[in-house]
């Protein structure tokens, strides 16, 4: 069982993630200089305006004005992917080891928040957290002091005590949420457990400037580079700098189908994420509730007692801006999980995000300058499908472009961006994963399709198949 799970995350390690990030940094100049042929091609094939016939081409080509929504969205990823790729990125361990033996000693508080339905999955996340924070101590002799909580409920405790109690003897600090325990303001799933842990911290007095929480979700493995780019972040960390966030990368259980394809445009979008925390200090475009590392003090002034929400994540980055402004950096390093394993656990995992992201526009203690960026984000993704009926109908019915060269020009920038993010990503999980042969580069283009059109769904999903629970996505094979 150890050299199964010890073959999961030994290739999580620096060397891999520098040259992951050097091989990104030789394709970017010619990246983007496609971008731009292909958007120009583009606009001189299609440099024709609406053609307007019958009543039909009216109401086909009104459809297509679902590709105006998203496109200010699309220039944004594009300019801060680029904004976001440059030797920064690369983690360099001297620099780290100057840092730390200058500074006052750091201590590092890995949190794992689980309802441990998924018990091969949080196992396999807190061993490679447990190797890793021993490998990096040793190999690289730094000082720092590191402890990894284990955040449950107790009925989940009580479901399987022999496994939490395992994980306890084997290191790991096992935090209970009793049954009986209620906050101000009845915070219910995830958030409660959550404000639970920032209690227990403050008593045992885990709330100083040296003192950091790295969050994790069940399935969030860390290797070597996680564990130096949490360090990284923290050495020089001021008051400019309380919350960090990097690129999360879903090489668990790869195989050569819709989700793991489409989980490799998250990681792109992670990129994106890291331009907009270097031009703006936030992320209104996007946004992580794991591999991310937060000043304790921070965290608890903040909180997580925000009453009945699934998008607790949300909220506190909301929160956390509302308080202390752009305080968000780039976190180096990568982190580690799983897609869904089914198309009806991505459509749930969506829903999540889509009905919580809902309960956060319905709340009145959120300002309309932080909703906005969420609105409009969500009508992109509401557009999604829209414009994908409406390229398909345009192929059958041909009805012009929005308009003269200019409604060419976007549909090459969007679909090229497209693409580019599944290349990007793809090329961004070649170390972790087994060789992408050439013979599988269809079942690659059948799974970017299929992805591409159960995430435009699943918003539409969400809206229609509602659900009242907090639903744990299954990650055990």
């Amino acid at each position: 069982m150890v050299s199964t799970i010890h073959s999961l995350y030994k290739s999580y390690n620096i060397g891999n993630h520098n040259s992951t990030i050097l091989g990104l940094l030789k394709k970017k100049p010619r990246r983007f200089l496609n971008l731009g042929l292909f958007s120009a091609i583009m606009a001189l094939a299609f440099p024709g305006g609406p053609v307007v016939r019958d009543l039909l081409s009216v109401v086909l080509f009104s459809t297509k004005l679902s590709w105006l929504i998203p496109i200010p969205l699309f220039i944004v990823q594009a300019a801060c992917t680029h904004r976001a790729l440059n030797i920064d990125l690369l983690i360099d361990v001297n620099k780290i080891q100057r840092g730390l033996e200058r500074s006052e000693k750091k201590r590092v508080i890995y949190t794992i928040t689980t309802k441990g339905e998924n018990t091969v999955t949080l196992r396999q996340s807190f061993d490679s957290t447990r190797y890793w924070l021993s490998k990096v101590k040793e190999i690289h002799n730094l000082s720092f002091d590191s402890e990894i909580w284990v955040v449950t409920e107790e009925d989940s405790y009580r479901e399987k005590p022999a496994f939490f109690n395992e994980l306890e003897s084997d290191g790991a600090i096992l935090v209970v949420t009793p049954q009986e325990y209620r906050t101000l303001h009845d915070s219910k799933f995830k958030a409660r457990a959550l404000h639970f842990a920032s209690e227990l911290r403050q008593e045992k007095g885990i709330n100083t400037l040296n003192d950091w929480v790295y969050h994790q979700d069940t399935e969030t493995m860390v290797g070597e580079d996680t564990v130096l780019g949490n360090l990284d972040y923290i050495i020089d960390a001021d008051d400019s700098r309380v919350i960090g966030s990097g690129i999360i990368l879903y090489p668990q259980n790869w195989r050569y189908h819709y989700n793991s394809v489409e989980e490799t445009t998250r990681s792109v979008n992670d990129i994106g994420a890291i331009g907009q925390m270097r031009l703006w200090g936030i992320v209104p475009f996007g946004y992580h509730g794991s591999h991310l590392i937060v000043r304790a003090d921070v965290e608890n002034e903040i909180g997580w007692d925000f009453g009945e929400v699934r998008s607790e994540d949300l909220l506190f980055s909301l929160k956390l801006r509302e308080k202390f402004g752009a305080v968000t950096r780039p976190m180096k390093g990568f982190a580690y999980e799983k897609p869904p394993l089914t198309m009806g656990d991505q459509l749930k995992q969506r829903r999540r995000w889509i009905l919580g992201t809902i309960e956060v526009l319905r709340r009145r203690d959120v300002a309309l300058k932080f909703k906005a960026p969420i609105i409009y984000s969500l009508s992109s993704w509401l557009s999604a499908l829209p414009s994908i009926i409406a390229s398909i109908l345009g192929l059958v019915y041909p009805t012009g472009g929005i308009f003269p060269f200019i409604g060419g020009f976007f549909t090459g920038f969007i679909w090229w961006t497209i693409y580019s993010a599944y290349k990007v990503g793809l090329d961004l999980h070649d170390s972790y994963v087994s060789p992408f042969e050439p013979w599988k580069k269809m079942k690659i283009l059948a799974g970017a399709a299929l992805g591409l059109f159960f995430d435009a769904l699943a918003p539409w999903y969400a809206l229609v198949k509602r659900t009242s629970r907090y639903e744990e996505i299954k990650k055990d094979l």
